[in-house]
């Protein structure tokens, strides 16, 4: 592309024969041809990323999967603070954590199965370290516990968070579900280079300045769009089409009754909170006619796990708003208001 711009430069400073009006049309030509390519190049990816609508696929809750941070990964194409939570409701549908209820304190506890044998990804087991190593007593903590460390000493649990982050993100980079974003943009940097350059030289040359305006706007769009956007591969693609295909039947409720045994019945509350909808209802309906019986089952249909969901999102939430606004090397006492269930500020614990 650096071979262009030299050859535009020649052209123009160096060719003082050509015409200004020949050298005008020039500049429009390719100007033109640039804004057909990035507006044909936006339709592409946006057709390719739209939701479409499928034909019913009996097969698609059998070859989904249950790896949360594989499926949470490609729906969302990063990991969000929301994996966090659905990995801890993941591993007790696992039965690697024990989930038990405190009715009079309005508290969960959360007990560390370690006999069980369930093989765990080096995700999981940060999570399990984080838990109950870094924060509870190698057993167990509940879920007040846990809040408490983090409002009071929000710095450390957000350092705990962020080592949990860094193993998911290398986790992640192993499935092949998206193309690089760099190899995008080093691939279209020189054009983005060259028609800066005839965008700046047709001011000179008195061109139009609605067409230098309108390719420098689509130009900045197409800038960030592929810097900040992620692209599915081939491979992303097949899988991400089918959890659309799942998402829309989760929630339209025709798959539910092809679901035939309480491991896939499972799945589907965790598909519910990755694909971020509501099914209580309509879901709890069907499963209290279906003889589906553990304990996370039950612990769905009384709400429970849609309870703990909210809470755990809103501890995670509640820790990077306050060290957003407040230096990490302070730690902030909070209180639970008895109305509205809102978290003030009441004191810094600055030493």
């Amino acid at each position: 592309m650096l071979v262009l711009i030299l050859i535009i430069i020649f052209l123009f400073y160096f060719i003082p024969f050509i015409d200004i009006s020949i050298k005008q049309f020039i500049i429009i030509l390719i100007l033109l041809i640039w804004l057909i390519y990035i507006i044909n190049y936006l339709i592409k990816v946006f057709r390719e990323n739209v939701k479409n609508k499928f034909h019913h696929n009996k097969d698609l809750l059998n070859s989904m999967g249950n790896n949360v941070l594989e499926l949470s990964y490609l729906y969302d194409g990063k990991i969000t603070k929301s994996v966090f939570t659905i990995m801890i409701i993941d591993l007790i549908r696992k039965g690697v954590i024990w989930l038990r209820t405190n009715i009079k304190a309005d508290d969960y506890i959360l007990i560390y199965n370690k006999n069980n044998l369930e093989k765990l990804t080096r995700t999981e087991l940060k999570l399990i370290d984080l838990l109950f190593n870094k924060m509870g007593n190698n057993e167990k903590i509940s879920l007040n516990d846990i809040q408490k460390q983090a409002f009071y000493n929000n710095s450390n649990f957000k350092l705990y968070y962020m080592d949990w982050f860094y193993v998911a993100t290398v986790e992640s980079l192993k499935y092949s579900y998206f193309s690089s974003r760099k190899h995008i943009l080093d691939k279209h940097l020189g054009f983005i280079m060259a028609i800066l350059f005839l965008a700046v030289f047709g001011i000179f040359i008195n061109l139009n300045t609605s067409l230098i305006i309108l390719s420098l706007i689509f130009t900045l769009i197409f800038t960030f769009y592929i810097n900040y956007h992620y692209n599915r591969t081939d491979e992303g693609k097949i899988k991400y089409d089918k959890m659309v295909n799942l998402n829309e039947h989760i929630m339209n409720g025709i798959i539910f009754e092809e679901i035939k045994d309480v491991n896939i019945a499972s799945n589907v509350i965790i598909y519910s909170k990755i694909f971020k909808i509501k099914i209580e209802k309509k879901y709890n309906e069907y499963l209290n006619n279906k003889e589906f019986n553990n304990d996370f089952i039950m612990y769905a249909k009384k709400g429970i796990i849609d309870d703990l969901y909210s809470k755990i999102n809103r501890i995670v939430f509640v820790v990077f708003f306050l060290s957003d606004i407040f230096p990490t090397k302070q730690s902030f006492r909070l209180v639970k208001k008895h109305k509205g269930g809102n978290y003030v500020r009441t004191s810094n614990i600055s030493k």
